[in-house]
Parts: C-alpha cells; structure tokens; sequence
C-alpha cells in the first residue's frame, strides 16, 4: 500500500528525497498537475515509469533541476538557455537542450539489449516550491511526468491520483486538489524557437526576451 504524507508536513521533501535515494517512485505535486518523479541516476526506476505510464521507450523524459548549475551537469546550456531560464524559472517552461552524456535506458532489467535515451535533455525549474525542496534535498535531477497513462490529460484531484496509482507508487504526497494548469511549454533553440508543446508561455514572450 502506498504511503501518503501531506504536502504541508515539514518533512515531506525529506521523506520524498528518502524514498528517491531507495529508488522508489513518488508521485507529487507541481506547479501544473501531479506527477510522477524518480531519481535520475536510478535506471531500474526510470524503467517502472515507463511501465506504469503505458509510456513508448523512445518518447524522452522532462526532468526537474533546481538551479541553472544543476541543469549544466546534464545539459550544454547556451547563453540563450540562460536568458531564458532567468525570465522564465521557476515557471512553466520547459527546455530542451543537448545532453552532455547519452545515457542508455534498460527496457528490460533481465536483458543485455537496451535503448538510447537519446542526445537531448528536457528541465525545468519548478515553482511549487516543495517539487523545488525535493530537488534540492536530494541533489540530483528527478523525473517530473504527469501522473496518468500516456495519452490520458493530466491529474489535478487527488482521489483520481489515488483512484489510479495508490499501490503502484510507494510514496504519495496529498496536496489536495490543484488548480487547472496547462502542461509547460517545451521549447528547443536547436534551429531556431522551435515550439514541442504550447503552454502557459508564448513563442512571442520567448522572442522578446531572447532579443532583449
């Protein structure tokens, strides 16, 4: 059975880090819906996303960091990422900039054979400031997908999260019902702006602050 803690207990980023560091998978709140997160040095994790979400093998993960340092571990950031993670993080925007190492993705723990998780590595910064805390206590990067079977929308009531996913993730955190955010713009500035996903961010407010 799932462990349920709430959002506003003191030591919910704590615990959410603790669970993180043994590999489970949580599910907690951010600044759009409820997601899934896992610690991002733990492959065996990375695949029971994966699994639980209906998720294809080749369609790449979004990461939170909690500062522009910890998104220059995993990813080349340009002066360009920059100027935009300044105006638009913590927020909804979503970047996806070449990765620094290709890491490989096991699609089966029992096999040799694996898949390339690809060149590219998707951030952001989050402004729920306790997905933020997580981050931080643990140190590392983590997974932020929304809580749902691929191709369902987002969850933001917590009786859906529990209707759906109370024992299939070990640590679930009740922040109540979210309000109705739109999904993160994702965005890439290999060829230009190049818009993956609209959201609550604009191509125009991306372009001012990129020439400003």
């Amino acid at each position: 059975m799932s462990a349920i803690i709430k959002a506003d207990d003191k030591n919910a980023a704590k615990i959410a880090a603790q669970f993180l560091k043994k590999g489970s998978l949580i599910i907690y709140p951010t600044e759009t819906s409820y997601g899934i997160g896992v610690d991002i040095g733990n492959k065996k994790s990375l695949e029971k996303i994966y699994k639980i979400k209906q998720r294809p093998i080749e369609k790449q993960l979004i990461y939170l960091v909690s500062t522009i340092a910890m998104a220059k571990k995993y990813a080349i950031i340009t002066k360009d990422h920059e100027k935009l993670i300044r105006k638009f993080m913590p927020g909804p925007l979503t970047i996806v900039a070449k990765r620094k190492e290709s890491k490989i993705i096991s699609t089966d723990s029992e096999s040799t054979q694996s898949v390339s998780a690809g060149t590219e590595f998707a951030f952001r910064i989050s402004s729920n400031k306790l997905a933020n805390s997580i981050v931080k206590t643990l140190g590392r990067a983590i997974v932020s997908t929304s809580a749902n079977l691929t191709g369902d929308p987002p969850l933001y009531k917590i009786r859906d999260v529990m209707k759906h996913f109370q024992d299939l993730v070990p640590l679930i955190i009740d922040a109540c019902d979210l309000p109705i955010q739109k999904p993160s713009t994702v965005i890439d500035l290999f060829n230009g702006i190049n818009i993956r996903r609209e959201g609550p961010i604009t191509k125009k407010q991306i372009k001012m602050t990129l020439n400003s």
